[in-house]
Formats: C-alpha cells, structure tokens, sequence
C-alpha cells in the first residue's frame, strides 16, 4: 500500500490480492501527493512465501533520473534496514543482467507507492517515488518494507480493539486501504498490534484520505493513547515490532537488544488491551460494538506471545491473572469479547 507524500504485518483464513492504480486527479492537493492504492495490495505480511525474496536477497535497479541526494537516500534506507536486522538476514544487491527478479526504483510525479513483495509474473516488483517523498527518511523506509512483503498495520483483523475506523467518512476509492484483510500465510499472527510501526497510517495519510481532510476517521482509542496518538511524522527507524516480524518471515535471528525491547512493546500494549477489555467490555453483547469483538482471544495470543520470552516476570504473572479473572467475569453473560466477529473484505469495518 502507498502514502501521501510527507508520510509516511495478521490472522488465519484467506489471502486476497487486489489490483489498482491511483486515481487522485478529482483531488485538490498540491502537485506531489501520493496514493493510497498500490499496483499490488497484499493484506499482511508475506501474502505467499512466494512473495518473499530467496535468501533475503532483493536485487534492485535505481533509474538514473533520480538525482545523486536522492539515490543516496534510498541507499541510506536500505543500509538502515541491512544494519537492524541479523547479519545476512536482507541483502540489497544491484541487479545483473542475469538476474530475473528485482525491484526497479523509479521517479514518480506524485507517488510514493511499492509492489508488496517479490512479483512473481512480471518478474519486475516496481518501487515509485516522487520529489516529495524524500521530505521524511521514514517514507522511503516505509516502501522498502513493501518491497519486502509488508502491508499496513492498520488493515490487521484485530485492530477495532486498538484505532476507531470512521467508514462513512473515508472517500470511496480509498475505503479498500482501511478495509481489514486475514492473512493464513503470516508467521507473525501472535506479535501485537503496533501503533508505533513506520508500516502504521498516521495523520497526513489519514487526512488525505478523508472526505473532508479530517484525521479522526482513524483514531487510536483513548486505552492506547499513551502509546501513540498517530500524528507524528512517518517514523524514522523500525519498532521492535517490525523488526520482529522482518526476522520471523525471513527465519532469522536477532541482533542483541531487540528482544527486551518487544518484551517491553508486548507488555504496554497487553497490559492497555486488558485494560481496556476490563473497563470497556465487560458487558452484554451489542451488534453494533467494534471496540470488544474477539478481545478475549487476542489477549490470550498476545499473553501467550508474552510467555515465550519473559514467563517469570511481575508484569507477566499480573497480565495473566488479569485475563483469568477478565474470563470469570464474562462467562455468565453473552459479550462481544467472547465473539470472534466476522470480517466483511468488501468495506471498511
């Protein structure tokens, strides 16, 4: 998926891709502006292991309109990605003759968009970025991890439990970028809701894909605003998170220090969605309540997440019995956190 210039993976059922352009030309905005639907929209992380690149390996071709700053940006991005992840986890190569897959990275006028993945068909995955995209690092950041294989955050299935999603008042040719998609193939199902990902939505995005350039048709609930409240700039650096997710879907291992930082991600945020379930779902099911559905079964996966890495710890024991005793106090009534709701892929919700 792709963003605005200045701005700036999750379940078990079934893939879906959809093909698209952007259309912005009905859209008042200033010259550079990019779309918010790719060539190729996949729904989490790695759609198909086919989509990964083997060995972690991407060959890349930069066109030679880009100027000598801009091409070092993209090089600086991808020395950032290279220098996080494991030794030998993702490589960027220039492309030889003899190589049949690789991204080409060209100029856009008015986009900043990326394949998701390695294109198996045309063997070319194309990576598109307009002046304006090099305003933030953390733009070019964000279309290289599509070209690893990287959806947005925000089209996860769990999360209405964490950002409040205005449907209405998204504009129709973008409400696919918002609409949440279940990905069978992801190996990152059990890592949790990142707000902080540089893979996230935030404010310019939001606005521009608004009827009425508003920033509150994705909010973050008020559970989780200490964690983010989205209107920041596109970030500059991975999260634990992503980083997380890079190695998982690669099969690789971690630099030193990465892990106690997502055990430390794991925890705010399991904390703040039991929080949230205990002040905000205990009660009768109501067909008309996003914020709880299925709650009780995402806490659990992100417990259980929790336990593989730091089972001994104060934090942990409290966030366990917190979910034991969220389960006694549901099991006499009918409430959405006990629901698992049922994802339609054609709107927003």
């Amino acid at each position: 998926m792709n963003l605005p210039t200045k701005g700036l993976w999750v379940s078990f059922l079934f893939v879906l891709l959809y093909q698209g352009t952007s259309v912005l030309a009905d859209k008042q905005q200033p010259k550079q502006t990019p779309g918010l639907i790719g060539d190729e929209e996949a729904f989490s992380f790695a759609v198909d292991p086919a989509l990964l690149w083997p060995r972690g390996i991407v060959y890349y071709e930069i066109d030679s309109k880009f100027s000598k700053e801009q091409k070092m940006a993209i090089g600086k991005s991808m020395n950032y990605i290279i220098s996080n992840l494991h030794p030998g986890c993702i490589q960027f190569r220039p492309r030889k003759p003899s190589d049949m897959f690789y991204v080409y990275i060209q100029p856009h006028d008015s986009e900043c968009k990326s394949t998701i993945g390695r294109k198996i068909q045309s063997r070319m995955s194309t990576l598109y970025l307009g002046d304006d995209c090099f305003e933030s690092p953390g733009t070019v950041l964000h279309e290289l991890i599509h070209t690893l294989g990287a959806a947005h955050e925000h089209i996860r299935p769990d999360r209405n439990l964490f950002v409040e999603v205005d449907c209405d008042g998204i504009e129709n040719r973008f409400k696919n970028a918002f609409t949440r998609k279940i990905n069978r193939y992801d190996k990152t199902s059990s890592t949790p809701y990142d707000l902080r990902s540089v893979m996230h939505y935030r404010k310019k995005e939001i606005e521009f894909a608004s009827k009425d350039n508003n920033n509150t048709v994705l909010k973050v609930r008020e559970a989780y605003a200490h964690l983010s409240d989205l209107s920041e700039d596109p970030p500059l650096e991975l999260t634990a998170t992503d980083i997380i997710e890079i190695s998982r879907n690669y099969d690789c291992g971690l630099k030193p220090g990465i892990k106690e930082k997502y055990v430390k991600y794991v925890n705010e945020i399991t904390i703040a969605l039991l929080n949230h379930l205990k002040t905000n779902c205990l009660e009768p099911k109501k067909d008309d309540d996003h914020a709880c559905y299925g709650g009780y079964d995402v806490a659990s996966k992100y417990v259980d997440e929790w336990k593989k890495y730091d089972d001994k710890s104060n934090d942990y024991q409290t966030a366990k019995k917190m979910l034991a005793e969220i389960f006694n106090d549901v099991d006499q009534i009918q409430s959405n956190i006990m629901f698992t709701e049922e994802i339609d892929f054609n709107d927003c919700p």
